[in-house]
């Protein structure tokens, strides 16, 4: 067969081209040769460029689910891509990875959130349902491609346990979308058919009937596959083999939210044994990964699981493909660090099949990498990944990896589950044995990105265009250039045809050439800039060591691989029920706030911009009370930063005038004094306190305690069973037993004793514990918590009325507080000397002695004051606390004081003191992270944590407090004394133009 019946062209274009032929005296030209080559390489390319019949691999183009390869199915992604591409839909199979089976949380899972939520579900209560979903698949078909464990929330509905995406605890006939028993069939049809799995079961649960739960997986048949509580490790330790649950059959481990079905229906309490980031868009923060506040810190080790959330508050389809892409796995690495090094063995995402290419399956795959072999998947690749993604969102394409998908197709072998491949010579196997599952560390090096990396969306436009115009114009012209040699015509002389065919031909062979030509030169010139990979492949690996304070407050540190930029998302407006006025201007949206059909507590998640929510819910608020808020600012403040943390629904903020005292000189050191306050006189006052004090040499101060209290209360059928629990909590050898389950709650939180008192058949147990640098409520409430848990398996009789029995006491004016102390017990004092007292503080030392003694001891004892034996402690106390982002209501406890004047040196010189048993402060949490309150504590040097010395800045606050407060109680009452305080209080009290110039005149 010869070339020209092979490529098929006319007559006429073979007899022109292709001269073999001995009746033919014309000459084979190299011109001839290289149009022939140039076809037939074009020609076999576009043949490989195609694909159909599951042919298709990840990202090429498709029309149909039959045209990808095995585990891949079609689908468009509008974040990513137009047009619809070949993505993953299946995970790979973690329990194939090596030969001998690992613990259980050696494992990574993918984790379908709100699993029950699906599209199109049919309604099983007669009413339309109107909540939101989360998946599309059915429970059988999410466990078929690999999803192994299982969100659903489970709530009390028409006498039985129903699946609900609810609100408030309760289902209604809108959120459910039927019984828990269904569902439960369905997953154990599938443990059935599948010995080998294991399924995991997260619930969210509102059942409160007794032993419900219990029966209806009874019901189902579940029973005979349950992973017993006395074999889940408490402390941190390793899981059994997967081998072993598999061989015994235990092979359904369930979670629940309520911690007393643990001991109640041998259901395990979820924050038992994992620990867990937070969910919705909290937890979607890029470079943050805080805990959820139910879960202990994720850098808990006790926990042996790690639950990582990645999705949306309200779950929307169009952005789940971008969010289970690039944005997942850098989520997962950061959650990594919050984690103290432990990878995510649960990650779950809303519409799991919804990716850019290989999306939460290739997540789960690169984890399962790193935990069964301690290293981080090579980080070139998502590199690579990031850039693209990029890219192409200016140019519309999507690229896997910095490889295009005809590079992607080329450097793939085929497998059962598709995923990104690697290829080259395999990496020495970690553990011994021979890994099935992907090791992207011997990727080759990733090339710079290139114009041939682009594929143009209207491929089979352009492509069938350029490839037309191509052979036209070629068989034209070739056909006047024989023409022209028949009839002796000179070759350079062009006709206007001629001349246009010549220019569609350059055109079509610049396409064709940038198309498949560029990425083969490009290679060759941008080799050498690849070779640097290699040197800097050592380097890649993450170094993890202890952070200082300031590196605290700025986030983990950050390696090579980890400052790369994460991939930009684009805001999207929360479209939940499809509400007309959200995608709407202000005004409209304003007027929802106002009928009701907006909350306005929920605009800042709606809207996505806390400024906005602001601005709108400010207007609302003036239309709906027909009163002004011009006065009150709303400009220049930060709105996101106080979101979940300082404030609900904002509509501004309130300015206080911050003023500076000092220096106060305390135990050899300078501090200038921030106080935030309206009052007049109070920080000049101070400030000539911390002068007296200055002159005379200075104050020192000691830390008597150092433990913020928490005090449940129980109650019992008796007081004797209440006397029983408290000898049990007072003897020595049960003490240590309890600090070690409370001091699991937190790395900083250490218990230091537990008192207890009874009153009736209820018992009341004070918790007392160090909280480092923190004021440490929530510390030791959920250290509390743990003990709680911990007594109710030998006390299950025991009832529990609340967390905090107002034995604590917090907030309240409490003896107990002024007895034992609660958060820093401090004392200061300072010597003041006599001329100073004369030329200062414009009195006598006998004054000031007799005043202290008939004002703040015998006057306050007359009162009946609990804790109120000073002048004005509460003043100084309420300024830096409000300065420097404290909790202004813990005022109550923590102005407590005494204050004690003594003459000394032949009654010379001034003894002055003050004790403050519950000065409650700490320097991270709560309102120390805005930034002006930051900003105060940076001055007196203690903002953040200590990690050289954890608790250091804190109780360095309380020093500084109980300092200021001794300069305020010895300028008060020498003003007292002196007869000045009314005069001072009309001077500074009244608004004044000259304010300097008065103060200038003292």
């Amino acid at each position: 067969m010869s070339i020209s019946s092979l490529v098929m062209f006319p007559p006429e274009f073979r007899e022109a081209s292709i001269v073999f032929s001995a009746t033919k005296q014309e000459k084979f030209t190299l011109t001839d040769l290289f149009l022939i080559i140039s076809t037939l390489v074009i020609l076999l390319d576009v043949a490989t460029a195609a694909c159909s019949n599951g042919q298709c691999k990840i990202l090429d183009e498709c029309s149909s689910n039959q045209d990808c390869e095995a585990g891949l199915y079609c689908f468009s992604c509008p974040a990513g891509f137009s047009g619809s591409r070949c993505v993953r839909s299946t995970v790979t199979n973690q329990f194939k990875l090596l030969n001998n089976s690992l613990p259980f949380n050696k494992y990574a899972f993918l984790t379908t959130h709100n699993a029950f939520a699906i599209d199109e579900y049919p309604s099983h209560t007669g009413v339309p349902r109107i909540t939101v979903t989360n998946q599309e698949d059915s429970i059988t078909e999410q466990l078929n491609n690999g999803a192994r464990a299982l969100m659903l929330d489970t709530y009390d509905f028409r006498g039985d346990v129903w699946l609900c995406h609810s609100f408030k605890g309760k289902c209604y006939d809108f959120t459910a979308f039927g019984p828990a028993i269904d569902t439960l069939k369905e997953i154990e049809v599938f443990l059935s058919a599948n010995p080998t799995e294991i399924v995991t079961l997260i619930l969210e649960d509102y059942v409160q009937a007794p032993n419900a739960l219990t029966k209806v997986f009874a019901e189902s048949g579940l029973m005979k596959y349950w992973f017993p509580v006395s074999k889940m490790p408490k402390n941190g330790q390793d899981w059994p083999l997967v081998s072993d649950m598999v061989q015994n059959n235990q092979r359904l481990l369930v979670f629940t939210s309520i911690q007393s079905k643990e001991a109640s229906e041998g259901i395990a309490y979820q924050w038992n044994y994992m620990v867990e980031n937070q969910y919705g868009d909290d937890g979607m923060k890029a470079g943050s990964c805080p805990s959820r506040k139910e879960s202990p810190p994720l850098d808990d080790k006790s926990r042996s699981l790690v639950l990582v959330n990645y999705f949306r508050s309200i779950a929307m389809k169009d952005l789940s493909c971008e969010d289970n892409s690039a944005n997942l796995i850098n989520m997962l690495r950061t959650c990594d660090a919050a984690a103290a090094g432990r990878w995510a063995n649960f990650v779950a995402v809303n519409y799991y099949k919804r990716s850019e290419g290989g999306g939460s399956f290739q997540a789960v795959d690169l984890l399962n990498g790193e935990l069964l072999c301690g290293s981080w998947i090579h980080f070139r690749s998502l590199h690579s990944l990031i850039a693209a993604t990029v890219i192409q969102k200016n140019f519309n394409i999507i690229l896997l990896n910095g490889l295009s998908s005809r590079e992607v197709r080329r450097r793939q072998p085929k497998s059962d589950v598709h995923m990104d491949k690697a290829v080259g010579e395999p990496l020495k196997p970690c553990h011994g044995q021979r890994h099935h599952h992907n090791d992207h560390r011997n990727l080759p090096p990733p090339t710079s990105l290139k114009a041939s990396d682009a594929l143009p969306l209207p491929l089979y436009l352009t492509n069938g265009l350029f490839f037309g115009l191509f052979f036209s114009v070629a068989y034209f012209l070739l056909h006047r250039w024989r023409e022209k040699i028949r009839n002796s015509t000179p070759l350079h002389i062009l006709t206007f045809p001629e001349i246009a065919g010549i220019i569609c031909l350059a055109s079509s062979v610049v396409y064709l050439l940038g198309f498949f030509g560029i990425g083969i030169a490009q290679s060759f010139i941008s080799r050498g800039s690849q070779d640097s990979w290699d040197v800097e492949e050592d380097h890649m690996t993450q170094k993890k060591s202890g952070l200082c304070a300031a590196e605290i407050c700025s986030g983990p540190a950050k390696s090579p691989a980890a400052s790369l930029a994460p991939v930009p998302s684009e805001k999207a407006v929360n479209t939940m029920f499809q509400s007309p006025m959200l995608g709407s201007d202000d005004e409209e949206v304003i007027k929802g706030v106002l009928s009701g059909d907006i909350p306005s507590y929920s605009l800042e998640s709606k809207l996505r911009d806390c400024k906005r929510a602001a601005v709108i819910r400010r207007e609302a608020l003036q239309r709906m009370t027909g009163r002004s808020l011009e006065g009150l600012p709303l400009e220049g403040f930060d709105y996101e930063s106080i979101l979940g943390q300082c404030c609900e629904m904002p509509v501004g903020y309130v300015q206080i005038p911050v003023g500076v005292a000092g220096p106060l000189l305390l135990d050899g050191k300078e501090y200038s004094v921030p106080m935030a306050t309206t009052e007049g006189c109070l920080v000049a006052s101070t400030n000539r306190g911390c002068k007296a004090i200055y002159a005379s040499g200075g104050a020192s101060s000691v830390l008597l305690r150092d433990g913020m209290t928490r005090a449940p209360v129980v109650r019992f059928g008796t007081a004797k069973r209440a006397a029983e629990l408290k000898f049990f909590i007072e003897d020595p050898a049960n003490f240590e037993t309890l600090s070690v389950v409370f001091n699991r709650s937190s790395r900083f939180g250490k218990l230091q004793n537990i008192k207890c008192t009874i009153a009736g058949k209820n018992l009341y147990m004070r918790f007392s514990c160090s909280t480092g640098d923190a004021m440490g409520m929530n510390m030791v409430s959920k250290g509390v918590q743990n003990v709680l848990d911990y007594l109710q398996t030998d006390f299950p009789d025991m009832e529990i009325i609340g967390i905090s029995g107002n034995f604590c006491s917090d907030k309240k004016p409490a003896a107990v507080n002024w007895i034992e102390g609660r958060g820093k017990s401090v004392v200061c004092e300072a010597i003041i000397k006599e001329e100073v007292v004369q030329k200062v503080l414009k009195t006598n030392v006998a004054t000031l002695v007799e005043l202290n003694m008939l004002k703040n001891l015998t006057g306050s004892a007359m009162a009946g004051a609990l804790g109120g034996f000073n002048a004005h402690a509460s003043n100084i106390v309420t300024a830096v606390y409000i300065a420097t982002g404290q909790d202004p209501a813990q005022n109550v406890e923590s102005s407590h004081c005494i204050t004690m004047m003594e003459a000394v040196n032949d009654g010379k010189d001034l003894h002055i003191s003050v004790t403050m048993p519950s000065i409650e402060v700490g320097t991270v949490g709560g309102g120390t992270q805005l930034a002006s309150q930051s900003a105060c504590l940076n001055l007196l040097g203690v903002k953040g944590a200590c990690n050289d010395s954890p608790g250091s800045n804190s109780r360095l606050l309380s020093t500084i407090v109980a300092g200021s407060v001794l300069a305020g109680e010895l300028s008060l009452m020498s003003a007292i004394a002196a007869g000045q305080l009314v005069k001072s209080h009309m001077k500074y009290n009244r608004s004044s133009k000259d304010v300097s110039k008065i103060a200038s005149s003292n």
